[in-house]
């Protein structure tokens, strides 16, 4: 029931990563990606730390008594050392809310924001952050 879980999560993340994309929300999407990143190495370390353990309780070598303890608690560190780096990846930040809010405006490949789209120009900004008027064309 979990692995269909999983893949059930992992489809959904996909589908988001791509849909960012399409959007052109290139900060949302680096999120995503270096949580997909994250979560995929977990995913790795933990599928080769139960080979490990199997191969052991299948006799294949034996593990030394001094760190017998080491197969049980390890999967609970990989635990919480992926809850940890999801928290770090999904930290509240200054810009948190507008994440959550409002939508990026798209950009070309070279990074330069398209204005010429919708007929719009951005604001004209003064030297101290002041608003001094927008330019709109029609």
């Amino acid at each position: 029931a979990s692995g269909r879980g999983v893949r059930r999560a992992r489809r959904a993340q996909v589908r988001t990563m791509d849909e960012l994309r399409d959007a052109g929300q290139t900060f949302k999407l680096e999120r995503f990606t270096m949580l997909a990143k994250t979560l995929g190495g977990f995913v790795a370390v933990v599928s080769l730390l139960t080979a490990v353990i199997f191969a052991s309780r299948f006799g294949l070598f034996e593990w030394p008594w001094r760190i017998y303890w080491l197969q049980t608690v390890s999967l609970e560190i990989l635990n919480l050392a992926a809850v940890a780096a999801v928290a770090v990846i999904w930290r509240p930040t200054a810009h948190s809310r507008l994440l959550v809010s409002m939508q990026q405006l798209n950009t070309d490949e070279f990074g330069e924001f398209d204005d010429d789209e919708d007929g719009l120009e951005l604001a004209d900004v003064g030297d101290e952050g002041e608003f001094s008027g927008s330019k709109v064309l029609v």
